[in-house]
């Protein structure tokens, strides 16, 4: 059906067309993202109520998608500290670190 999914409620049998939805892997992409459900809500594609609860489940991803970044941040930041300190003879950062927090991304 070329890239339609078709309704499987009876009372309905109308084809559906599948949202194109772009990459959500970045702070932008959610970014664009809201602002999609925006327009769409303003043009009326999108009944108001429905479109509070899509904004408010990309402002989730949106959160997680920084807070990954963030600690991405972090564990750079402290790579640095403890190259810095193995330069100076000084005990790694990660050596005072419990085994669970010394690698929290994967």
């Amino acid at each position: 059906m070329n890239g339609q999914v078709v309704s499987t409620i009876p009372q309905s049998p109308e084809v559906i067309e599948r949202p194109r939805i772009g990459r959500l892997d970045s702070v932008r992409g959610w970014r664009r993202e809201v602002g999609k459900i925006y327009r769409a809500m303003r043009l009326g594609h999108i009944p108001p109520g429905d479109a509070t609860r899509m904004a408010y489940v990309a402002d989730i991803g949106h959160r997680l998608v920084r807070a990954e970044e963030e600690l991405r941040n972090w564990k750079q930041a402290l790579e640095k500290l403890d190259d810095m300190k193995a330069q100076q003879s000084i005990a790694p950062y990660n050596e005072y670190l419990s085994p669970a927090a010394k690698d929290p991304l994967p």
